[in-house]
């Protein structure tokens, strides 16, 4: 097998590509033989605490997510390719952070900012927006 890790597990594994001769039936088993390898950190970002499937990392078998096939319990040959991508931010002391509760918030920032460059002027309601966003964000609106 062919493992490929991106973004934040890269960093942590020290790699971005890894042959795997293990021998592993399954995806969870896999899954955990990479956890006892590479620690908590790793663990963190692809199993829950319960040692469920996490929702912190896209794992794909050959071009296809593990959640759309059986999950843990996906089947593995020799010849698979694994990928590991984890679609989330990191906040600054290592931690997962789901980037999809920040979206909405972008979004009116960015509106904001769309705004301002088109008309030059923002209207009193995104003006309120962007300040009540950059002081989320700890900057200062001048």
């Amino acid at each position: 097998m062919e493992l490929a890790f991106f973004a934040t597990l890269r960093e942590i594994t020290g790699r971005s590509k890894q042959p795997w001769n293990g021998d592993v039936e399954t995806a969870g088993d896999l899954i955990r033989e990479l956890c006892s390898q590479y620690g908590p950190k790793f663990q963190c970002w692809v199993l829950e605490k319960d040692g469920s499937l996490g929702q912190m990392c896209i794992i794909l078998v050959n071009g296809r997510d593990i959640r759309d096939l059986n999950g843990l319990e996906t089947r593995l040959q020799p010849e698979d390719s694994i990928c590991f991508f984890p679609p989330v931010a990191v906040d600054k002391i290592g931690e997962p952070v789901n980037v999809f509760a920040v979206i909405p918030l972008a979004a009116l920032l960015l509106g904001a900012i769309i705004q301002l460059i088109f008309a030059r002027a923002l209207s009193r309601r995104a003006k309120g927006w962007l300040a009540f966003l950059c002081g989320l964000a700890g900057l200062r609106l001048s």
